[in-house]
């Protein structure tokens, strides 16, 4: 067994069937383990869809990746100062027989809160979905942009 080096450290763990060597490693460099498992924990967490939040001058405009998601499935709640996203993806019936080799598909629930830079007027949201894009587009709160005095009254 050589010289360990600050390369050897920072590269990516070993899999995992080439016995106990990948384990000690595991624990050695403890960041590259959790961040080879990057994907993996994201479904664990459930998963979440990619959002771009856009501001057009009179509206902003929230996007969110949602392939393979019908618009009926979709439960979208817009408040003044966020969006929530809820769906869920439900998996095909499958015979054990199928032969599966790979299966990457995700399915199940998720939920998005998604902030937004300025507050908005939820009554005049509009959303629509079209190949697999979520685009709502809520119109900002006007403001009055001038103040008005208020008499203070003796009590």
């Amino acid at each position: 067994m050589g010289m360990r080096t600050d390369l050897d450290r920072w590269s990516w763990p070993a899999p995992a069937g080439r016995g106990l060597g990948s384990w000690r490693e595991m624990f050695w460099r403890p960041w590259d383990f959790w961040r080879a498992l990057d994907g993996e924990a994201d479904w664990a967490l459930g998963q979440r869809p990619s959002v771009d939040v856009t501001d057009t001058g009179d509206k902003v405009v929230v996007e969110a990746e949602m392939p393979g998601v019908e618009p009926e499935d979709i439960q979208l709640d817009v408040y003044e100062d966020r969006v929530v996203i809820r769906s869920e993806t439900r998996r095909e019936t499958r015979n054990e027989g199928d032969g599966y080799y790979l299966m990457e598909r995700r399915f199940g629930r998720f939920h998005r809160v998604v902030p937004l830079p300025e507050r908005v007027n939820p009554e005049g949201a509009q959303a629509r979905c079209r190949n697999g894009v979520l685009r709502v587009e809520i119109p900002k709160l006007q403001s009055q942009g001038r103040g008005r005095r208020v008499p203070v009254a003796k009590a």
